[in-house]
This record gives structure tokens, sequence and C-alpha cells, in this order.
């Protein structure tokens, strides 16, 4: 996919039935043109991405979260100051 613009990345993104992604950050007009094609975009991840699936995975993954393992255990703190720590086990 390295030869492939963006557009056409998106597209065949969405060829493949692609509906979801996980990634870093992103710029506005890549965000705008994933949304518009019906793929939900989980943006400005942050950690490990093993981490980032299984909060995904149980339904806790939001954008901006921070992602790392800790003693055994999976924790996701969102990046905004009025929020609690989250810790899932």
């Amino acid at each position: 996919m390295t030869n492939l613009n963006l557009s056409q990345r998106i597209k065949h993104l969405n060829l493949n039935g692609v509906n979801k992604v996980i990634c870093g950050g992103i710029h506005d007009f890549g965000l705008d043109q994933l949304r518009n094609m019906g793929i939900d975009v989980f943006h400005n991840i942050i950690g490990e991405a093993d981490v980032a699936l299984n909060v995904f995975l149980i339904d806790r993954l939001e954008p901006g979260s921070q992602c790392e393992k800790t003693e055994g255990r999976f924790r996701s703190q969102k990046k905004v100051r009025t929020r609690a720590e989250k810790v899932l086990k």
C-alpha cells in the first residue's frame, strides 16, 4: 500500500471490509475521509498496540486513550485532565 495515495488507501480499506481503524496521530482530512467511508476511527491512541487492541475488544477504547501494560494488567487512561484513570483487568 506504500505506493498508494491517501484516497486510494482509504478506498482500499473500504473495499476490503475494514470498518474500524485504531491509529496514533491522523490529519483532519484523513480522519474525515475515513469517516465519510463509514469507517470508525479510534485516533490519537498512545501506547502498545496489543494493549489498545485488548481494550478495544472489551469495548473500552476511546479516542485519545493511553494504553500500557502494568503488572499483568492492561491500563487505559484517557488523556483528559478531568477524567480519572481507568484500570482494566
